[in-house]
């Protein structure tokens, strides 16, 4: 264990004041957005049809080239700016988010769905036990893929804040004050499996310890599956210490210290395109509109990088570009 250095290692207070992060759609963009989506409609695709090679165009190509250096060699994230998603019918909108995202990674496919484009809403009912199908809060977690991008399309009534966090930051915090428990996110923890199942109906524990910090390419990188391991707890298949449940706490309140973590208020056409490899994410409590079609709501991207190295097998990941999932 060592200290991490680049600017991917940073500390939100310092970011706060900055907005080279901030990557704003400017109106070429959005008319060639347009074109997308007209261009599908005069094909007959949809969102779950759609050929991204209808966004080959070049004002989506130099801003996708833009937001893959943010991600790969930045501080880890962009807040995409102006995404107008007042002016599409709902699956135009997700033509068009596509359509933005072609040339940032590749799309693949979410959880037990095949959908390219999910929505994050909460639904109000007690079978949807997935992030994206639930409100409330949630503590700092990545999405098993190299980067996620999460369009803000309906605000809370109140509430429902997007905080993100440098994950190297936190390794280096936790390596100065606590290697311990560092130690022990190295060596990883066992996760209940989403979406497999045993021939008894109980989901099925991995076979191999999932670490939250390991190496790709000869680089740090952090996977932080708390549900999945609190998940195995919960189901009787494993018993976590005392000192293991501090490690992971200790995790959480690093990232989340006011100096630390980078919180923003979405507003309807900002998207976060974040990734996962360096950075964390959570959300605050909220309150929120009564009929669904006013409820809080952001469309989901998970986005396969070409050229990034791939996970190691044993930390949990999707990987579109070659259509493998692992946990």
């Amino acid at each position: 264990m060592k200290q991490v250095t680049g600017p991917h290692v940073w500390r939100g207070a310092d970011l706060a004041a900055r907005d080279d992060w901030m990557r704003p759609i400017g109106d070429l963009m959005r008319a060639d957005l347009d074109g997308v989506v007209a261009d599908a409609h005069r094909l007959g695709q949809t969102w779950q049809n759609f050929d991204p090679k209808l966004a080959d165009r070049e004002s989506l190509a130099e801003f996708g080239a833009v937001v893959r250096r943010d991600l790969a060699e930045g501080y880890g994230f962009s807040l995409l700016r102006n995404m107008p998603v007042e002016n599409y019918e709902p699956d135009d909108l997700k033509i068009a988010y596509r359509a933005l995202c072609r040339h940032i990674g590749i799309a693949g496919a979410q959880g037990d769905t095949e959908n390219r484009v999910v929505e994050v809403i909460d639904l109000r009912s007690p079978e949807k036990t997935f992030y994206n199908m639930r409100g409330g809060p949630l503590p700092m977690h990545v999405d098993p893929v190299d980067a996620v991008g999460l369009l803000c399309v309906r605000k809370a009534k109140r509430g429902g804040l997007s905080g993100i966090a440098s994950s190297m930051m936190v390794h280096n915090i936790m390596l100065e004050e606590c290697p311990e428990a560092l130690e022990l996110l190295y060596r990883g923890f066992y996760n209940l499996k989403r979406n497999d199942r045993g021939t008894d109906g109980r989901q099925i524990l991995t076979d191999h310890l999932c670490p939250i910090f390991g190496e790709a390419g000869g680089q740090l990188i952090c996977s932080l599956t708390r549900s999945a391991i609190l998940a195995a707890v919960d189901a009787g298949r494993v018993n976590l210490s005392d000192e293991e449940m501090e490690a992971l706490d200790l995790f959480e309140e690093i990232a989340t210290r006011p100096e630390i973590m980078l919180q923003m208020d979405l507003e309807p056409g900002d998207a976060q395109i974040l990734n996962n490899r360096v950075i964390v994410h959570n959300r605050t409590d909220y309150v929120d509109e009564e009929p669904l079609e006013r409820r809080r709501m952001l469309l989901r991207q998970w986005l396969t990088m070409p050229g990034w190295p791939k996970f190691p097998a044993n930390m949990p990941h999707a990987d579109a570009e070659i259509l493998t999932t692992a946990a």
